[in-house]
């Protein structure tokens, strides 16, 4: 997957500070190994005075997004700039705090191409150094990540009819 465009950063993560502002953009240029999209209503069931079956209301919905990659470093020196950009992505799932005021999370937006633009938390940053991978003045040349981000969003969820939909003989030789 290519990871840079011109005009702008594919793959990024930037920190939000609550009233607008927040830190700089930490941009990679990684490979994507997995990225999954995870939808999750919740139903719970009622009983009707009456009626043997439940009756089945809705109650939440969330999301999330899991984001599997590695970084490699390619030119000399690369390897530490990817170390600073991990680490400061892991800094993120930590509270800051501000005085009389207690703590609180950092949000999030997650850019990956033109396939998702979400405002979220992240609830897991994890990094792996599989034991072949090659290390040079001490740090290591590509390291395993695994980013996971609770959608918050910037609008409530809301259902809508999709003008896209399967169109039966679609593929099968078939004009209409």
């Amino acid at each position: 997957m290519s990871t840079l465009r011109q005009g702008g950063t594919l793959f990024s993560f930037l920190p939000l500070e609550p009233g607008g502002g927040g830190g700089a953009a930490i941009n990679f240029r990684a490979h994507i190994t997995n990225i999954s999209d995870s939808h999750s209503p919740s139903w719970g069931e009622h009983m009707d005075m009456g009626r043997a079956d439940p009756k089945l209301m809705y109650q939440s919905y969330s999301r999330s997004i899991n984001v599997d990659f590695w970084t490699v470093a390619i030119d000399t020196g690369e390897e530490t700039v990817w170390l600073k950009a991990l680490s400061s992505l892991a800094e993120m799932t930590k509270p800051k705090y501000k005085p009389g005021e207690g703590f609180q999370g950092v949000f999030t937006k997650l850019l990956i191409g033109n396939l998702i633009d979400e405002i979220g938390v992240l609830t897991n940053v994890d990094y792996s150094i599989d034991n072949e991978t090659p290390w040079k003045n001490d740090v290591p040349l590509y390291v395993n990540c695994s980013v996971s981000l609770k959608v918050v969003g910037s609008k409530k969820p809301s259902y809508k009819i999709s003008p896209a939909s399967f169109k039966p003989g679609f593929g099968t030789g078939k004009s209409k």
